[in-house]
């Protein structure tokens, strides 16, 4: 599969790696084309670079991962968005202030969605670390992943990567669940920034 991922920060670093070492081609997209085509050059075959329209337009899915309050600009430089899947990884956090940015009416999620109308968003890997995307491994026990949607094709597809990055996909429901799920982001950003946990730590969901 073609897969585009929007951001060069350590998340669209560790998503491309994962994805490319798992078969998909990438491209890899930034505001400045020329440092994602460099970043690019140092990933490996599979991997290309470019602007933030290229990558979201390279195929028919990309990946969402820049700071929430940059999402308006760049899905406004992106072109037209129907009919795309669209992965958000973004988090409306202060941490200093411990609270999300926007809510309890509405989520980051949501707030995507109405800015890629005709798109299909699903919120997923915004509650794992990017060091946990890059290394998985924490022997018996596999990572969950929480991901939320509209649509279930999209979804499937979604979970389909996310096993690929060797997580544990777990079916959140409708967009609106990002409510929950950003506010889980919080607590791990307390836990591992503020209260010193570090970043090689994840959620796991049991059910017995």
């Amino acid at each position: 599969m073609k897969i585009g991922i929007i951001g060069t920060g350590n998340m669209g670093q560790a998503l491309t790696a994962a994805l490319s070492d798992a078969g998909h081609e990438v491209m890899l997209g930034s505001r400045d084309r020329d440092r994602a085509t460099k970043m690019a050059g140092e990933m490996g075959a599979g991997v290309c670079g470019g602007s933030n329209e290229e990558a979201a337009q390279f195929s028919r899915l990309f990946i969402l991962a820049v700071p929430f309050d940059a999402c308006e600009e760049v899905l406004s430089s992106c072109g037209s968005l129907e009919g795309k899947v669209i992965i958000d990884v973004t988090n409306p956090i202060d941490p200093e202030a411990l609270r999300l940015t926007v809510g309890p009416e509405t989520s980051g999620g949501e707030e995507v969605a109405k800015l890629a109308p005709g798109a299909n968003v699903v919120k997923a890997f915004n509650t794992v670390h990017a060091e946990v995307v890059e290394n998985p491994d924490f022997g018996d026990d596999m990572p969950t992943c929480f991901y939320c949607g509209e649509d279930e094709e999209a979804k499937e597809t979604v979970a389909e990567l996310i096993e690929e990055c060797g997580l544990e996909p777990i079916d959140c429901g409708p967009i609106r669940a990002s409510r929950y799920l950003e506010a889980m982001a919080g607590l791990i950003v307390q836990l591992s920034v503020n209260m010193g946990w570090g970043v090689h730590n994840a959620f796991f969901f049991a059910e017995r």
